[in-house]
């Protein structure tokens, strides 16, 4: 029971409970992981951004979990929604200092920026403090009877802590997208539109208008075709039905989910391979305003984190002056205090915003109109808040179905039972040991590929590559059958 509990509660529905692991994507895989840690019950749950990979319809799920769970949970987030609704405290960790505060995350921020005003206004004092007591010593220093009072205000001068506070923020972005020109009023059109990949329809019978100046957020559970959406919009994948059009004038600016695809360049390089024009100052300038300075600006992507290489795009993207801006989960990667920063270009960005994101704090504050894609359909909604109160509703109203073992069949020979049992535990025990040697020889094979004298040995090597792909395929229809046939044995 706590297993299926925990798989639908985690994004699992029935119909995926047997399918081999290797097959889930990294979210899926993700989402398994976190599920098998919270069966344990452990005093303590250690979690490293949690939310990541997690839909919105997941991650309700697992504030809710958490919010009753009866142990202790310390955790490493970016998501603020999610820090509200779970945590109690919060630590802080800036310059190797830890302070403690017994708030939620937004009271913190609160608290934190109260304790920075009062240590400004606090420097600001002191300076002006010191500032008199050198201006009276240079005054009086040169009369033989003031000189001594001079010296006084020198010692008083000496005694005072004139070090600057330290800022309690990380590196601090100054972002903004401002576009070049204006489109047509109408910046996007689907009629009677279906996408889909490889022919298979992942969202049907899309017919919206998206106006110049719109804001429109894209949700749903992972794999319903988000990003496939926003690649249509590009032109990368044709709709399977309908048309996606785009008005004139529009100028398209993008930022993709994946943003670990920049090649092996410093940011300064990938700055001015796109635009030669600029001089390196310039580049500079703009790349500092993004949180790169000094010798950072020099540093091969390979050592840039995830947040390094998204600043990085928004970068690019505010020299390509968009008006109609594409971003598929644009905070990833971002910290809490760069997530602010993005929100506050993008409530200042005067063109057109097509949103894919799971960062339900984002969506709130640019109160966006959503696109919520369930079930192969697209439906619209005013904001976050709608779509989550009519989420809210049908799950009330939806009453909890129970498991219950079937009953005993009524006017069967139990002699003819027997028999039909005993044929059935011998055929499971045949298949059991099938899959138990094709396990063995997958094993075996990719072993031998592993001998260094396979490996300069490229007839035999490509021989065992063969013979193993046809092992692992054997093996998964084997498994796929065997759990089809047999999971529901009483």
């Amino acid at each position: 029971y706590q297993i299926r509990k925990l798989l639908m509660g985690m994004g699992f529905p029935e119909d995926t409970w047997h399918k081999r692991v290797e097959v889930l994507s990294g979210g899926e895989k993700t989402r398994l992981s976190l599920a098998k840690l919270l069966l344990q019950s452990p005093d303590v749950l250690l979690l490293d951004e949690p939310t990541n990979h997690l839909d919105l319809e997941t991650l309700d799920w697992l504030e809710d979990y958490l919010q009753g769970y009866r142990g202790a949970v310390l955790m490493v987030s970016h998501d603020q929604h999610f820090l509200d609704r779970v945590c109690t405290k919060v630590l802080s960790l800036y310059a190797g200092k830890t302070k403690l505060y017994n708030c939620n995350f937004s009271t913190f921020l609160v608290r934190r920026e109260e304790e920075e005003a009062v240590e400004r206004k606090h420097y600001q004092q002191t300076m002006e403090k010191a500032a008199k007591l050198e201006d009276f010593a240079k005054r009086n220093m040169a009369r033989a009877s003031t000189r001594n009072m001079a010296k006084s205000r020198l010692k008083m001068l000496e005694r005072l802590d004139t070090t600057a506070p330290e800022e309690i923020r990380h590196v601090h972005i100054q972002f903004g997208i401002e576009p070049e020109s204006e489109p047509y009023l109408d910046v996007l059109q689907a009629k009677d539109c279906t996408i889909g990949v490889e022919g298979v329809p992942l969202c049907s019978d899309l017919d919206f208008t998206l106006e110049r100046g719109d804001r429109l957020a894209v949700i749903g559970k992972n794999g319903c075709g988000k990003t496939t959406f926003l690649r249509t919009v590009l032109g990368e994948v044709k709709p399977l039905k309908g048309k996606l059009i785009i008005g004139g004038g529009v100028k398209i600016g993008v930022q993709r989910q994946n943003v670990f695809s920049i090649e092996n360049e410093s940011p300064l390089m990938y700055i001015w391979d796109r635009y030669p024009t600029m001089d390196q100052l310039e580049i500079r300038k703009l790349l500092a305003l993004v949180g790169f300075r000094d010798e950072e600006v020099f540093t091969d992507a390979k050592g840039l984190s995830g947040g390094e290489l998204a600043r990085l795009n928004l970068a690019r993207l505010s020299l390509e002056h968009p008006n109609f801006l594409l971003l598929d989960e644009p905070s990833n990667h971002l910290d809490i205090f760069s997530k602010q920063v993005l929100r506050e270009a993008l409530e200042n960005y005067k063109g057109t915003l097509l949103l894919v994101s799971h960062d339900r704090w984002l969506m709130e504050a640019l109160n966006c109109r959503v696109l919520a894609m369930e079930n192969g359909k697209g439906t619209f909604y005013d904001n976050y808040e709608a779509y989550r109160t009519q989420k809210l509703s049908q799950r009330l109203e939806e009453a909890p179905k129970e498991t219950r073992p079937s009953e005993e069949p009524v006017g069967v020979d139990p002699k003819q039972l027997r028999r039909e049992r005993a044929a059935y535990r011998q055929q499971k025990a045949a298949m059991e040991k099938q899959i138990e040697e094709l396990e063995g020889t997958v094993q075996a094979l990719q072993e031998q590929i592993q001998l260094p004298e396979i490996a300069v040995d490229a007839p035999r090597l490509q021989e065992l590559c063969e013979e193993l792909e046809q092992a692992q395929q054997l093996l998964s229809e084997l498994t796929e059958r065997y759990l089809t046939d047999y999971l529901d044995e009483k």
